[in-house]
């Protein structure tokens, strides 16, 4: 059965390694933020759900750890 994009988020979210969750700390976002942007994990990469304008998750994107470039995009998107 496949899982609604809310709940990729979710689960993703509640796997969320604490050394990870520690790295986005040492990046500047603090547990609310991660909290509150369902940050996630899905065991190679980091994830952040995408939201349309009623609040819905339409997609997941994902970040490689690996990926300076691409992780202080994503940094940068979320402190804005």
């Amino acid at each position: 059965m496949n899982m609604s994009p809310l709940d990729q988020a979710l689960e993703c979210h509640y796997e969320l390694p604490g050394i990870i969750r520690a790295t986005l700390n040492d990046y500047g976002l603090d547990d609310l933020l991660i909290d509150a942007s369902l940050l996630g994990w899905d065991g190679r990469r980091i994830t952040k759900p995408v939201f349309d304008c009623e609040g819905a998750v339409i997609e997941i994107e994902r970040y490689d750890l690996a990926d300076d470039k691409r992780l202080r995009k994503l940094i940068e998107q979320l402190m804005w």
